[in-house]
């Protein structure tokens, strides 16, 4: 469950099954799934100001 969980959490939409597939994979007995590809759930290989909008940063820094 924890593999079609994975799936399900891609960070494309394209990468994502669909619900049928999805349904399939829930009741596939055998347990041979495919790992999908590691997402990227963080944004730790951008450049901080890539990350940071200077404007949000700023409101709060003047409160």
């Amino acid at each position: 469950m924890m593999i079609v969980a994975l799936w399900c959490i891609q960070t494309k939409l394209g990468d994502r099954p669909p619900m049928g597939k999805v349904l399939e994979m829930l009741e596939e007995k055998d347990g041979d799934l495919e790992m999908p590809n590691k997402p990227n759930l963080y944004a730790q290989d951008l450049p901080a100001e890539d990350v940071i909008d200077d404007s949000y940063s700023s409101s709060w820094s003047s409160n």
